[in-house]
């Protein structure tokens, strides 16, 4: 709970970001678990963004691990992360007064288990966990922290999933 309830403290300032480095930071600390996994992992060039390090640093290593975690028994998990500029017009969820605005979009894209698209919602949710205990590891509060942070920075987090196909958020 307190992790949740510090992942979007001000006690940060917004700065120009250079989204790879911060990615390659999170990928060096988690070398080992890659390199156990046979993970293959590609990063698209990213853009610099106005953001706060810490919290996206945070936000990219949440969603990697998930990816890392929650991947096949019988394949390689192979996770792609890229962006591209759009409208907002072109995203679910983005006020209307703010449709012609330029917004950066960014992929976070596995082969892992996935899930039923009718979860995307829940997954967001504080403690909500749609795996057991028992089979995956977690407190259910990563995807919270993904969305408040995300959230912070006027931004807009969804997920898309097939079942044994894989995630996109």
């Amino acid at each position: 709970i307190l992790s949740f309830s510090r992942s979007t403290t001000n006690s940060e300032f917004f700065e120009v970001s250079n989204l790879n480095v911060l990615i390659d930071e999170i990928l060096s600390d988690l070398e080992i678990t890659i390199e156990q996994k046979k993970a293959v992992i590609t990063v698209d060039k990213l853009p610099a963004l106005m953001v706060v390090p810490g919290q996206i640093r945070q936000l990219f290593q949440n969603l990697i691990i998930n990816a890392l975690k929650f991947c096949k028994t019988n394949c390689n998990p192979v996770l792609n992360i890229s962006s591209a500029i759009v409208k907002g017009m072109q995203l679910d969820g983005v006020r209307s007064d703010r449709s012609q605005e330029d917004y950066c979009s960014i992929y976070v894209n596995d082969n892992g288990i996935g899930f039923e698209q009718k979860y995307a919602e829940e997954i967001f949710v504080l403690f909500k966990r749609l795996n057991s205990y028992d089979v995956y590891e977690g407190t259910g509060i990563g995807l919270a922290i993904c969305k408040k942070i995300v959230e912070q920075h006027r931004g807009i987090i969804s997920v898309s999933s097939t079942p044994n196909v894989g995630t996109t958020f």
